[in-house]
């Protein structure tokens, strides 16, 4: 494809001071991020159902089955110490990258729907670098599976972050009674980020 080969003719390699590297923690939030959204946010459950089960295709059930599996993958080397393949490093970091990409979307037609502006924009925006920096160095084939780390989270510290995503959650849908859209970017971006901090506090420790 052109647009392939356009991103590999681009020299990406500066973007990878920026790309954060990922761990089973941070994918993992990410997916209870989701589905946090679909158990709890009337407004979200209502828009999946109109778009996923009132009109679905086939396309649309390949699409949950693909999420339904991503998701799987994380939630099993949480709680299963096992070095992760190839194909699932692949699967996790595509859900991170979706998730990041679909969350900035989200807000940004929340925004032009509603005239909305708010210093919340910061989250989206940080969503939308991360997602843009992981697709772009995917595709120009600057990145690999070595940028999902085979580091296993210790039980309590997989408790602390899962408690703080619950606060976030919380504090966003029922304190402030924000947009299902600005939850997710908010929760998104912690996801992302607690992972390598966490990573880092243990290794410093050890």
């Amino acid at each position: 494809m052109k647009f392939e080969i356009l991103f590999r003719k681009l020299d990406l390699t500066f973007l990878k001071k920026y790309f954060t590297v990922y761990n089973e923690l941070s994918v993992f939030l990410t997916g209870m991020s989701l589905i946090l959204l679909l158990l709890f946010n009337h407004a979200f459950q209502s828009l999946m159902t109109s778009h996923f089960i009132k009109e679905i295709n086939i396309y649309k059930f390949l699409f949950i089955i693909l999420i339904i599996v991503y998701l799987g993958i994380s939630f099993r080397h949480v709680f299963i110490k096992k070095e992760k393949t190839k194909a699932e490093k692949v699967r996790m970091l595509a859900l991170v990258m979706l998730c990041n990409i679909a969350s900035s979307g989200a807000v940004g037609i929340h925004v032009i729907k509603h005239s909305f502006m708010s210093s919340l924009l910061i989250f989206p925006i940080l969503n939308l670098l991360n997602g843009f920096i992981v697709f772009s160095l995917w595709i120009g084939e600057e990145i690999d599976d070595s940028y999902i780390k085979n580091y296993d989270v210790d039980k309590e510290f997989l408790v602390g972050s899962f408690i703080l995503l619950l606060i976030i959650f919380t504090l966003c849908q029922l304190v402030f009674k924000l947009h299902w859209s600005f939850i997710f970017s908010i929760c998104i971006a912690f996801a992302v980020n607690i992972g390598g901090v966490v990573e880092k506090f243990e290794s410093k420790n050890l």
